[in-house]
């Protein structure tokens, strides 16, 4: 069993036992077939909390910061495509993948937030777009709350210098 003609690492004794074994397994596991296709990156991650490690939230907003960070994380796994709008694929693995970028948004936001972007049959740059919208929107108007219009207090100036 630790000898193996394919493998001769397999005579180290550097590598644990159980290493060794693990090795075993996954090389007698492999697939020969040439026709067979890889695993997307994107599907090793087990946790995309690990990776983005903030919930949005619009209590708490952090937008740029998740978006940031979500962007990073889908353009390292090859994934970016299904949130800026660049793909144009619609093949069955595409939308594998679409479903699994979607689950990662989901697990990132808040239950509010979810409730309010969710929508049944979306995909992941439909749900993207609206959580930007909503954040821009929000955006939008506490500046405007914060900062009243320039009109408005150029004629309250007026006013107060002809008194």
């Amino acid at each position: 069993f630790l000898s193996s003609p394919t493998l001769p690492y397999y005579n180290s004794p550097l590598l644990p036992f159980f290493f060794i074994r693990s090795l075993h397994l996954s090389s007698s596991t492999m697939s020969s077939d040439p026709t067979s296709t890889p695993l997307h990156p994107a599907y090793s991650i087990s946790n995309i909390k690990t990776h983005i490690a903030i919930i949005l939230d619009l209590k708490n907003s952090k937008y740029s910061t998740w978006r940031e960070l979500f962007a990073i994380t889908a353009g390292c796994y090859s994934v970016l495509d299904h949130i800026d709008g660049t793909s144009g694929d619609n093949n069955q693995a595409w939308q594998r993948l679409d479903y699994l970028v979607l689950s990662w948004i989901y697990a990132t936001i808040s239950s509010d937030l979810f409730l309010m972007v969710m929508k049944p049959k979306s995909m992941s740059r439909q749900i993207w777009v609206s959580i930007e919208n909503l954040f821009n929107d929000n955006k939008q108007a506490r500046a405007v709350h914060n900062n009243p219009p320039r009109q408005k207090k150029a004629k309250k100036e007026t006013h107060a210098t002809q008194m």
